[in-house]
């Protein structure tokens, strides 16, 4: 069946990455497997399997040897400026600033077990936080085909560096903004938050105190776009999944947590508060095993239990840190809390939650319907909307369910949907007065041949014009499925 038209776009991006950029991918999760699992893990063991094939394909176009700068913005390879344009770049360059390198090097010939070795000395120093001398041990370590310029010793190598990438033109990471109604601006803070989110994931498996910079500065930078058009970022919370779910659960929440309160008040300290507690309401999850909250399977009822302590985990957690918000700490309690037996934990009947509470549950309940699980497929937004109409006034709020409803829509902007002729359309806009038919734009004709450029059309203009048949899931790697 012939490609979508954004889909052979982001196909296209990935073939055209360049070597040095997926050595760096590589790098970034080799450390992220590092953190989280033990050395002879198969995660592990996989990671370097896959680094060790990226240093092979570009020592083979240096064979001299790979020298990684960290420049502004960015690093430098072999003097091939790359702009970290990226969330896993972004995160790369934090990890080697939080780590003092401002020059790594790696000779031809490195082998496997060096790398191993090496990214073990890299997480412990993340872990550490110890600035001391990072050269004398990998030295310490026998790492021959390794070598290191930190802060101090390197200011003058890496400065070098930088000066001769900087007479050469940027070189694009691979984009993320392919989904059709998400502006390039908006998806570059929706992933901006991801890699935040996974900064403190990070953080908290690493056992180090966490805070709530990152995420204050992401919610900082979704404001300004809410005053500006309280839809704007609504299409990246429909874009397809990438990388661990965890992550993009807690920023999609985010996200219509916002929404749902800019339809409340405009105070933007409410407004602030509202988004920071929805982005930690599941700091928990970060506090539990790896292998539980991936597991693709059903789960045991031990690992059932362990699940549902991460809303104690997340209180202990928030608790730690110390300059975290009350109501952060009552949103990681409460949101999956109701008066039914199936809310944990259960709430008495003159329990009153607040309103930041109630509707971080909502979003957290429509997130979790919509969004791709491990153990189960995405379901479209209709069904979504279906299921909080249901439990409105037993598990949710009611007057705040109907709100949310008719602000987002059953066919939300940034959603897709299959109209009657068999085509796949992307809603444009959501208008109160046409909830069923809102304007969309066709993707693909009802054969399945992209559209290119998409065609606007409005179902409920009458005439001639295909109505909305169902409103579609989008899955993970943008293969979207009823």
């Amino acid at each position: 069946m012939p490609q979508p038209s954004w889909r052979r776009t982001m196909l296209k991006t990935a073939a055209s990455r360049t070597p040095e950029i997926s050595l760096l991918h590589a790098l970034n999760a080799a450390i992220d497997a590092f953190a989280t699992f033990a050395p002879e893990h198969v995660r592990c063991a996989d990671c370097v399997r896959r680094l060790l094939e990226r240093l092979e394909a570009v020592h083979a176009m240096h064979p001299a040897g790979i020298a990684i700068a960290r420049i502004e913005r960015g690093f430098a390879v072999n003097e091939l400026r790359i702009v970290s344009r990226d969330c896993g770049l972004v995160q790369l360059e934090e990890r080697f600033q939080a780590m003092g390198i401002n020059l790594l090097g790696l000779a031809p010939g490195i082998a496997r077990e060096e790398l191993r070795v090496l990214l073990q000395v890299l997480v412990r120093r993340l872990r550490d936080g110890v600035l001391a001398d990072l050269a004398h041990d990998l030295a310490k370590a026998g790492l021959a085909h390794v070598s290191v310029c930190t802060e101090t010793a390197g200011a003058a190598a890496a400065g070098a560096a930088a000066a001769t990438a900087a007479a050469r033109p940027p070189v694009k990471a691979a984009a993320r903004d392919a989904w059709p109604l998400a502006r390039h601006s908006e998806t570059t803070l929706y992933w901006r938050a991801i890699e935040r989110t996974r900064s403190l994931c990070t953080m908290i498996r690493l056992g180090q105190i966490p805070n709530a910079y990152g995420i204050r500065d992401a919610v900082e930078s979704f404001l300004p776009v809410l005053r500006g058009d309280r839809n704007a970022l609504l299409p990246a919370v429909f874009m397809p999944q990438e990388g661990d779910w965890e992550f993009s659960h807690a920023v999609r929440s985010a996200i219509l947590a916002l929404r749902i309160g800019a339809e409340l008040t405009d105070d933007e300290t409410s407004l602030r508060l509202l988004g920071e507690s929805a982005f930690l309401h599941d700091i928990g999850l970060f506090a539990v095993p790896v292998q539980i909250l991936h597991k693709e399977g059903p789960l045991t009822d031990d690992e059932r239990a362990v699940i549902e302590r991460h809303t104690i985990e997340g209180v202990r957690l928030l608790l730690t840190g110390g300059d975290f918000p009350p109501a952060a700490i009552e949103a990681a309690l409460l949101h999956h809390s109701a008066q039914t037996p199936d809310g944990y934990p259960r709430l008495s009947e003159t329990a009153t939650p607040s309103t930041v509470a109630k509707i971080i549950r909502i979003a957290d309940a429509y997130e979790s319907i919509i969004g791709v699980r491990p153990y189960r497929r995405a379901r479209s937004p209709l069904q979504a909307a279906a299921e909080l109409i249901r439990d409105a006034g037993v598990s949710f709020d009611r007057a705040i369910v109907g709100r949310f409803i008719r602000t987002i829509g059953f066919f939300p902007a940034g959603s897709l949907v299959r109209l009657s002729d068999g085509s796949i359309a992307q809603v444009r806009a959501h208008d109160p007065s046409r909830m069923l038919a809102p304007a969309v734009s066709v993707l693909m004709d009802g054969e399945g041949r992209p559209v290119d450029p998409p065609r606007d059309i409005d179902p409920g203009a009458g005439g001639d014009a295909p109505l909305i048949a169902e409103g579609l899931a989008c899955e993970r790697e943008t293969a979207c499925a009823a």
